[in-house]
């Protein structure tokens, strides 16, 4: 996907991009920043931090950033007796409702994801 974005306007070229599918990628890649790309007595970081998820935000694709891509990590799950839907972070509205939809649940959110 590289600088792939829905936001012509976020448009940006990271320095790195680490593609993360499951939570412990995630730990890993702040554990890689943390000792590689950040000052922590230095007011300003060394390298930003984006976090890109439906990459939809002005954040998540900066230049000259360090960006953890979550887009891999999809996958709702429902739990219709409890009412309770786990959302991966790279997960896309149409995600949430194509796996709430046959238990007639639903989310609040914008219009964004529909096609």
């Amino acid at each position: 996907k590289g600088t792939k974005t829905w936001n012509i306007d976020a448009m940006g070229y990271p320095s790195a991009i680490a593609l993360c599918s499951t939570p412990n990628d995630v730990s890993e890649c702040l554990k890689f920043y943390r000792k590689h790309c950040f000052s922590p007595g230095d007011k300003k970081q060394a390298i930003p931090l984006c976090i890109a998820c439906g990459r939809h935000s002005h954040q998540s694709l900066k230049s000259d950033s360090f960006v953890i891509d979550l887009s891999l990590m999809r996958g709702v799950k429902v739990n219709p007796e409890e009412k309770y839907v786990d959302v991966p972070g790279g997960s896309l509205q149409r995600d949430i409702d194509e796996a709430t939809a046959p238990y007639n649940l639903a989310t609040t959110a914008g219009a964004v994801g529909f096609p």
